[in-house]
């Protein structure tokens, strides 16, 4: 937890007796479970902020069934020999950020949302993990060797934490993931448009792209759009016809793009308030 700051000051937090606190005597206890709630209320925007209890549970039975393995194995290809720290941003309820924690020491864990750090807590007890904005993250400067985000938004504050040469490995949808789900549920599907390459602060090393299809029956079907945008995008009734369509094939389709932060990255951003 040595690498997480104040979200009020920005001051280093030290842990004692299960309490984090700053040099300005700002106090955060961790929870029972082992996280930290780094949120302060005037920083919420909403009173439950991030996904719900039910888009959490929908993900993990989704993805502890195994249905993006491909993509796991590339990742873990990519992450091979590299270092910590690590911080993944927007983490959820951990699936990703605990087989990370297997092959790269040192995680941290953020995430908005306090229902999917809880679970992610009880996922693994090896990540450092907070309840936090990703737009405001109480992070140490220039300390950390990698930063991921896996199918999350993206923050202006990254190049502030990571070290001058860390890389950032990015996890987007690629232009036919789903392409049969999406023709169910939205009139005039399109393309998953290509994520930017061209990132502020950041050069591009390597781009890879994850292909493949897997089998969803209606209960997985279903978890994969409570866990997603796509339950508030469409209506009830197509949703209900997706659940309809029986066990098949759908095709899965990532990018994985790889960047270095250039050492003459600008990391200065407001001061918290």
């Amino acid at each position: 937890m040595e690498l997480f700051t104040c979200p009020l000051c920005a001051e280093p937090l030290s842990c004692t007796d299960r309490i984090l606190s700053c040099p300005a005597n700002h106090c955060f206890d961790l929870a029972r479970e082992g996280y930290v709630n780094l949120l302060p209320s005037h920083h919420r925007g909403s009173l439950a902020p991030g996904d719900t209890s039910e888009m959490i549970s929908a993900r993990s039975r989704f993805l502890n069934s195994g249905h993006y393995e491909q993509l796991i194995s590339a990742l873990r290809s990519v992450l091979s020999g590299m270092q910590g720290p690590l911080v993944d941003l927007g983490c959820g309820e951990g699936y990703f950020t605990s087989l990370i924690a297997e092959v790269i020491p040192n995680v941290y864990g953020v995430d908005i949302s306090r229902p999917a750090i809880k679970a992610a807590s009880k996922r693994s007890k090896s990540i450092n993990l907070a309840v936090a904005s990703t737009a405001r993250l109480p992070l140490t400067d220039k300390t950390f060797e990698l930063a991921t985000i896996i199918m999350a938004p993206s923050t202006n504050d990254l190049p502030r934490i990571l070290k001058d040469g860390g890389r950032f490995i990015r996890v987007t949808p690629g232009p036919d993931h789903l392409t049969e789900l999406k023709e169910v549920l939205y009139i005039g599907s399109r393309a998953h448009a290509r994520a930017s390459t061209d990132l502020p602060d950041f050069k591009l090393l390597k781009t890879e792209r994850v292909t493949g299809s897997t089998e969803l029956d209606a209960d997985r079907i279903a978890d994969l759009i409570a866990m997603t945008p796509m339950q508030f995008r469409t209506s009830r009734e197509r949703q209900i016809n997706a659940g309809q369509l029986g066990a098949q094939s759908f095709t899965l389709d990532f990018w994985i793009d790889v960047f270095e932060k250039n050492i003459e990255a600008s990391v200065e951003l407001p001061a918290p308030s």
